[in-house]
């Protein structure tokens, strides 16, 4: 598709009146018709196969893979009507999957201000009053992407500062990691939170604004779901054409109930009128929804969190936080809870992911999954934890054992010079060599699927992609080749669908990405460089 078609294609996506709504009709979809033949010829198609692969040319048909091998081999499959494209040495690699993300949560970000390049505390005040200028009194005002260690006071600002950009409205800036809000007092009001609720900061028994796990998810959760459902729905529509420009075919998409009931069920019924493909998981344990919805996985996120987030220093650990000695952070769930609903998805043959960050977190997922799979030894369910951002290596040796998929964030650990250094102050030095710890989890024979955890990062695999093989923790650091796959082979495995994607081979799915680059082929410093020229989603072309 030429770069016109693809802007009208975002337009029609953007503003169209049929796709307000979730329960559009399949016929209603864009771009949803059957993709015509081609042939590509002459080009560097890296087929992610066990033999390392590689071909000049290949055939699609019926959005499949039909055949692959020399340009003069596959231009014998040229028929009347077919397309022909010269590729002119352009490296194609499996269209990159995206294994975690929250995409219904990104879209309605959509609706909100982005605070990213704040710096300070009176940045954020003056964004406040600009937006109360234009905003009717006691609408919400939210501004996300806020992330404190950005800030010249290096602290999020209080209820009474926020105060002194509006009292009329009610605010909420929302931290990049979705684990921390901070409020103002009309806010704080308008959601009934008091000293009592379980993760909100209060002085003297009064509360201060500032929440972290588990109020912060709660909240966030309900100032999401006072946006209009056709709102999110178009913000859904256009994240997933961002992603497409970045090359991704596949999202996986953490739905749990954060923003309103029934969030899986909707995605659903909105996969058909997306440009990619979904794999949706139910983070809701109302297990009776599950079982309506019919799907074969259980977990995710949302009610399957087991512990916090590592920069609000709610993620569970060992021992205490070093700029935080009476923290251990924030276990939510107790280990009876992980043994409820491991057991129920073993008993039911799903597939099961919980959010968990760091070693204590881990430990009561990894426990719960190691005490099922001794109950149902024969059954491969390729369990998953989400982030393993500070595991320990014995935790490593048993999630081989058991063959645990660790879904991991590669783009976390390419961060700023002050990220940096308040993790290091944080953890210290030992602690922070186990931080994402890539290598190890590649060594110890687990597979890694990649993901953005978007909006947390851009959806944008070539950026976890060149942090993997960059890891700041250079003991980290893994191959192009490893990286690669976490996109690709990796992330296929980790949804059961490596018989339909994830290597360029006859008979899977025509899911592609042209790339400017190979990133086998240049400096490894370089591989955030390369652009992505054209996706195909099942041999369609965008």
């Amino acid at each position: 598709m030429s770069l016109k078609n693809t802007i009208s294609l975002i337009r029609f996506l953007l503003f169209s009146p049929a796709l307000f709504a979730v329960g559009v009709s399949a016929g209603d979809a864009p771009e949803k018709t059957a993709a015509s033949p081609f042939v590509m010829v002459n080009g560097n198609i890296i087929t992610m196969d066990e033999k390392d692969t590689r071909a000049q040319a290949m055939a699609v048909k019926d959005g499949k893979i039909m055949a692959v091998g020399t340009s003069s081999e596959i231009e014998t499959h040229l028929l009347p009507g077919w397309r022909k494209i010269n590729l002119e040495g352009k490296t194609v690699l499996p269209g990159f999957i995206d294994c975690h993300s929250h995409l219904d949560i990104a879209g309605a970000y959509k609706t909100f201000t982005d605070g990213s390049k704040l710096r300070s505390i009176d940045a954020i005040l003056s964004v406040v009053k600009q937006q109360a200028m234009k905003t009717p009194a006691g609408q919400l005002i939210a501004i996300n992407n806020i992330n404190q260690n950005n800030l010249k006071e290096q602290r999020p600002p209080t209820r009474y500062e926020l105060d002194r950009g509006t009292t009329d409205h009610p605010v909420i800036l929302i931290h990049y990691t979705i684990h921390q809000a901070y409020l103002n007092s009309a806010a704080v009001k308008l959601f009934g939170i008091n000293a009592s609720l379980d993760g909100a900061d209060a002085d003297n028994g009064i509360v201060n604004g500032i929440l972290r796990d588990p109020a912060s998810v709660e909240i966030i959760g309900k100032a999401l779901g006072l946006i209009p459902k056709e709102n999110i729905t178009r913000g859904i529509l256009a994240v997933s054409c961002e992603a497409l420009k970045h090359g991704i075919s596949t999202i996986h998409t953490m739905q749990g109930s954060e923003l309103y009931p029934d969030a899986a069920k909707d995605m659903l019924a909105l996969a058909d009128q997306l440009p990619v493909h979904l794999v949706v998981w139910n983070s809701s344990n109302d297990t009776n929804k599950l079982f309506n919805l019919k799907l074969p996985r259980l977990g995710g996120c949302s009610d399957f969190m087991a512990d916090g987030e590592i920069t609000s220093h709610t993620a569970a650990i060992f021992e205490p936080y070093n700029d935080l000695p009476l923290s251990r952070g924030t276990l939510l769930h107790t280990q009876e809870y992980w043994d409820k609903y491991v057991l129920v998805a073993y008993a039911h043959n799903l597939q099961f992911a919980a959010h968990a960050e760091t070693e204590a977190g881990i430990e009561t997922v990894l426990w719960a999954m190691e005490k099922a799979n001794a109950f149902y030894p024969n059954k491969k369910l390729r369990c998953r934890i989400e982030h393993l951002e500070m595991p320990t290596m014995t935790q490593l040796e048993r999630m081989n054992k058991i063959g645990v998929i660790a879904s991991m964030q590669p783009a976390f650990v390419d961060l700023p010079a002050q990220e940096m250094a308040a993790l290091i102050k944080a953890f210290g030095d030992t602690r922070m060599q186990r931080y994402n710890p890539l290598k190890d989890v590649v060594d110890h024979g687990i597979i890694i699927a990649g993901g953005s955890d978007s909006p947390v990062t851009p959806y944008n695999p070539i950026a976890g992609i060149y942090s993997a093989v960059n890891h700041p923790i250079k003991t980290q650091r893994v191959s192009v080749k490893e990286a690669v796959k976490m996109f690709t082979v990796n992330a296929a495995y980790s949804a059961f669908e490596e018989n339909e994607k994830g290597t360029l081979e006859v008979g899977k799915i025509a899911d592609m990405v042209v790339l400017s680059a190979d990133p086998f082929s240049i400096p490894v410093e370089k591989l955030r460089e390369i652009k992505v020229e054209k996706t195909f989603v099942a041999g369609r072309e965008f």
